[in-house]
């Protein structure tokens, strides 16, 4: 089954099948979480564990189909030196074709064991963690659909499976408690998937956000930069933008970076809800506080749980003062 990049639960393959293009040059500018410009033609990004079959590359309609696949077989090869609209990146042996050329000698990667990705990704059950968590007032299914921007049996299959910690009261469906939701969309949620990119700055992280928040009003701030407006507790040292296409921020001073060094990471996410859940808790700058919480997890340093822990405490104390 052939998978957009939009339905990744992990973004490794995904960042390292675009490292692997840029490394050989090639000028690419993010549109979406799966769709590139590169060389000023339309690329939409597939992933797949198995080799596309001849039907299913013919079917293809942008000017070009960039594969991302374990490896490349002798016919596809053969396809990808006659079709310049066939591009493909072997995350296993290195070699990548685009534009009917190779632009590698295939050398073997280090990624070796490369798992089989995941068919389809539950973004709907992750929303709704974060809508009951984030909000106290019972709501029926169809408020939910319309919150994350999905349909009501999408919506009533991912309450059914989080039974264990939600329920239906006679106003709508609530959270059993804060915490039984926000621990299971911390242990569980992989990340927002798309394209990510690392970032780097010498002026300080709060000047750094503010920067691209007077620049750039399109991104959702998160991480460290967001935590410490709602709960400041650790020391800013990373941020986490959000944004439908890339902001452009080498025009605001910034230089790409590895993830070591980088002081921001640019997110494209393939999660819609990302931005569904945002609009429908009024937000314009930062992204939800449970993606916050998130985010603030997985960043820099070792006093990032105990922040997490001051986040949630407030978030959790917020929601019983108003009920929302």
């Amino acid at each position: 089954m052939l998978i957009s990049m939009s339905q990744l639960g992990s973004d490794f393959t995904l960042g390292e099948g675009i490292d692997m293009l840029r490394g050989q040059g090639v000028i690419i500018e993010a549109l979406g979480a799966d769709r590139l410009l590169i060389g000023g033609r339309l690329a939409k990004i597939y992933l797949r564990h198995t080799v596309p079959s001849p039907a299913q590359i013919a079917s293809l309609k942008t000017a070009v189909s960039l594969y991302v696949i374990p490896k490349i077989t002798p016919g596809l090869r053969v396809l990808a030196s006659r079709d310049s609209r066939l591009g493909l990146i072997a995350l296993r042996t290195g070699e990548i074709w685009l534009h009917g050329a190779c632009l590698t000698t295939g050398t073997q990667s280090a990624n070796t064991d490369l798992k089989r990705p995941a068919i389809k990704f539950p973004w709907v059950r992750f929303g709704l963690l974060r809508s009951l968590a984030l909000r106290s007032t019972p709501r029926s299914q169809a408020q939910l659909a319309q919150e994350l921007g999905v349909s009501q049996p999408a919506v009533s299959a991912a309450l059914s499976s989080l039974r264990e910690i939600v329920h239906k009261t006679k106003g709508g469906w609530v959270a059993n408690s804060f915490r039984s939701v926000t621990d299971e969309f911390l242990l569980n949620y992989p990340g927002p998937g798309g394209i990510r990119r690392h970032w780097f700055s010498l002026d300080p992280i709060m000047t750094q956000g503010a920067r691209i928040a007077q620049n750039r009003p399109r991104a959702l701030i998160s991480g460290d930069l967001a935590a410490d407006q709602l709960a400041p507790w650790k020391t800013p040292r990373t941020g986490v933008v959000y944004s439908p296409s890339e902001l452009g921020l080498g025009e605001l001073g910034f230089a790409e970076s590895d993830p070591v060094a980088g002081t921001l990471i640019e997110v494209i996410p393939g999660d819609p809800t990302v931005w569904t859940l945002s609009k429908a808790l009024g937000h314009t700058r930062l992204a939800d506080a449970l993606l916050i919480a998130y985010d603030l997890d997985n960043s820099k340093g070792a006093d990032s749980r105990e922040a997490v822990s001051t986040l949630l405490a407030e978030l959790e104390k917020r929601r019983d003062s108003n009920g929302s």
